[in-house]
């Protein structure tokens, strides 16, 4: 029971978040999860079943390799569909407490893409990591088509060779990114936030 006399954390503080919030805020990101995995298991069983019976080498990968294949996509549907509805929770209690309720203006305009080095740089910044996912995904499974019809290496080896070749292009992919954010930040942007001087002129006020 509370003290009547001692005033509530939400009283002290107006940017409180209650308990009850945080605990809809959980239930609802992992309400998200569980719902987009649940319907991605029927279009997963759907590809188990089509692959076991019309790509033979995945019919003849071992019961524990079928089994970590079919668990790893759910559970990366799962998390990442928990990481956005986490996302947008926390941006809605966020501007809830925004200094300002105008609107104002994005922060940065994309600017037409050009064939530029510049813009190419910039593009590749903005989706790097759908660039390195994307790519990984592409070289295992362009290695694994090309070593497909090899007779002179068993499965494992081609699985691993595949492994190892994506491996590579990621961290080749990784350090080009690097690089070029590096490359990036050191040229001089003069970017005006409209948030930020939104908040300085009302702290001003």
């Amino acid at each position: 029971m509370s003290d009547p006399i001692m005033p509530s954390p939400a009283q002290l503080d107006p940017y409180h978040v209650t308990k009850e919030e945080k605990e809809a805020r959980n239930s609802y990101v992992l309400r998200e999860g569980v719902k987009a995995t649940l319907i991605a298991v029927p279009f997963i069983a759907a590809g188990h079943f089509a692959a076991t019976k019309y790509v033979s080498l995945y019919r003849g990968l071992t019961p524990q390799f079928k089994l970590f294949i079919t668990m790893m996509v759910p559970t990366g549907v799962f998390f990442t569909a928990t990481d956005g509805a986490a996302i947008r929770a926390d941006r809605a209690i966020a501007a809830r407490f925004s200094v300002t309720r105008a609107e104002v203006a994005p922060i940065k305009v994309q600017a037409p893409f050009s064939w530029s080095l510049a813009s190419i740089r910039d593009v590749i910044i903005d989706h790097k990591y759908p660039i390195i996912g994307y790519g990984w995904t592409a070289a295992v499974a362009a290695t694994l088509l090309y070593n497909y019809r090899r007779g002179d290496i068993s499965r494992s080896q081609k699985i691993i060779n595949a492994r190892m070749v994506a491996q590579s292009f990621a961290l080749i992919g990784m350090g080009s990114i690097a690089a070029a954010q590096a490359l990036s930040d050191e040229e001089d942007h003069e970017i005006e936030d409209p948030h930020f001087q939104s908040i300085i002129k009302a702290k001003a006020q």
